[in-house]
């Protein structure tokens, strides 16, 4: 698949603008804006802003190196992301009623087809809380 891709930024090298990134474990190749993996997987159409190793690139230009500010954005951008699946994950298991055969709450609680023999009160259904739990704000670079 990459001797194709290869072969195709090859053929039309005097026709479209392209550059090949080194990125972290494979090659980011972009043509006309439109980047691709050395699997040949789309990786970014161009429009935004993305960092592929360590540069940052706004709607497929380059437009610097990321900073060591940049850096740690997002050092704590991926720790928030990290604390809000621990408190999905904990809002998902909490929102299941407490059951004698899951008390753990590591399995899904019933099964559809015993509803007759849940015992869940009214009382346990109104202090179980729903969350909004939104994803934490990305940092923008660009």
């Amino acid at each position: 698949m990459l001797f194709y891709l290869l072969l195709l930024v090859t053929l039309v090298k005097s026709q479209v603008q392209h550059t090949v990134i080194n990125s972290f474990n494979n090659n980011v190749i972009c043509v006309n804006n439109v980047c691709y993996d050395a699997n040949g997987l789309f990786v970014s159409g161009g429009n935004g802003c993305y960092v592929i190793n360590g540069k940052i690139y706004k709607n497929g230009v380059y437009l610097r190196d990321m900073t060591p500010m940049d850096y740690r954005k997002l050092e704590i951008y991926n720790q928030e992301v990290n604390r809000w699946s621990v408190d999905l994950q904990d809002s998902i298991q909490r929102s299941f009623p407490w059951d004698v055969r899951n008390p753990s709450h590591t399995e899904f609680p019933w099964n559809m087809m015993s509803r007759d023999k849940r015992h869940i009160n009214d009382q346990n259904r109104r202090h179980r809380h729903k969350r909004f739990m939104p994803f934490p704000v990305v940092p923008y670079f660009c």
